[in-house]
């Protein structure tokens, strides 16, 4: 099947589960959710305490069946806005800020949620079983081992959590992410809180004490439903509805054909020679630690041609081992970013993206990704 096939099917297959399972939205619900969906993108984080085991880990080097459904999520946009604005909950109900005493529960269920096995109760489901896929050993892996790992972490781990720090230079501002996911059940916690700083070399929560805190916000959502809350502004919302999808239900057994793109073709350069990119649906949920947990943008950007960057060992980071990788940014991907030089630590693992750091010309650090803290609930780390 190739990529002109994928894109007819999904837009059928997108546009009949679309107008099938969601209603159009009044005016006033779509600037509500419009707003959100846009304060979202700019800043979300998770924290859920998944503690349920997921079994039947599988040894395979390579998954075969999953690639290219950003098509379909391209799709799905398309078709809803068409149909009248981006439908992401059906009978949402939010909650007014100057309803103290539910914000005040909102609240204290959001600072317990990372100790909860559930913070809802409506909606609650078995959680599916996946079986996950197995690591080449690092001593025996290639660049190539190694690439598909960036690009295929989530065969890898169903549940994870920890802190993520990252940093762009545009805008001057650090974020500090505390996270947890869990794909099967689904569930997930983010908080989030950005800080104004002027050293990108302390960044740390000691030297964030210092500066100035411009946005702090949690979120929260499992099947059903789903919380926000900004601290800052002391507001929340509340809704119910299809927050989220397990990762069978984003990747089904009889459609994993779709997904099947070799990772030599998620990646191709126009007549101009910019990247265009084939991404996949993301079943963690959360942009903030998506950077880290599901780096497929990042892997393929700087890691798809394999002759600009080397494993320059393997070493351990924050108590996992880890791959040393350094390279050199592709000219149309390094110029976008304003990177030209770059070093990573990536999990052996799983692929998960535990440190980044990308300078320009000049040497001065542009990109940063650190997280601390990380584990996986569902992988043997022995």
């Amino acid at each position: 099947m190739d990529i002109k096939d994928i894109l007819d099917n999904s837009d059928d297959m997108t546009a009949g589960r679309v107008a099938e399972k969601y209603p159009a939205l009044s005016d006033d619900e779509k600037e509500r959710l419009f707003a959100m969906s846009v304060r979202k993108f700019n800043n979300d984080d998770l924290n859920f305490d998944a503690r349920e085991q997921v079994s039947g880990v599988e040894a395979y080097k390579r998954p075969k069946w999953y690639k290219a459904a950003g098509i379909a999520a391209a799709a799905v946009i398309a078709v809803s806005i068409a149909g009248g604005g981006v439908m992401y909950l059906k009978d949402h109900a939010v909650k007014q800020p100057d309803r103290a005493a539910e914000n005040a529960d909102i609240s204290a269920a959001l600072e317990g949620a990372e100790n909860s096995q559930s913070l809802f109760t409506s909606g609650t489901e078995k959680k599916s079983v996946r079986t996950l896929m197995t690591a080449p050993e690092p001593s025996s892996a290639d660049k190539e081992d190694v690439y598909h790992l960036l690009l295929h972490t989530i065969d890898y781990f169903d549940s994870a959590s920890g802190r993520v720090y990252s940093y762009t230079v545009q805008n001057g501002c650090a974020n500090m992410t505390d996270f947890s996911i869990s794909m099967s059940e689904p569930s997930a916690y983010n908080y989030r809180r950005t800080y104004k700083i002027d050293d990108i070399s302390r960044i740390s929560e000691e030297y964030f004490s210092e500066c100035e805190l411009i946005q702090s916000t949690k979120h929260y959502c499992d099947r059903t439903s789903y919380y926000d809350t900004d601290e800052l502004n002391d507001t929340h919302s509340e809704g119910q509805g299809i927050c989220m999808k397990t990762f069978d239900e984003l990747y089904p057994e009889d459609k994993r054909e779709l997904f099947d793109i070799p990772d030599s073709q998620r990646v191709s350069y126009d007549a101009d020679g910019k990247l265009n990119t084939i991404l996949m649906p993301d079943p963690t949920n959360m942009v903030d630690s998506s950077i880290s947990l599901f780096p497929q943008s990042m892997a393929m950007g700087y890691f798809s041609d394999t002759d600009l960057w080397e494993i320059d060992g393997i070493s351990e980071f924050d108590g996992r081992q880890c791959y040393e990788v350094s390279g050199t940014a592709s000219s149309s991907y390094g110029e976008q970013q304003n990177v030209s030089d770059f070093n990573a630590c990536i999990d052996c693992k799983t692929g998960v993206l535990l440190k980044f750091e990308g300078y320009d010309s000049r040497g001065q650090l542009r990109r940063y990704i650190y997280t601390e803290n990380i584990s996986f609930d569902d992988i043997k780390d022995q």
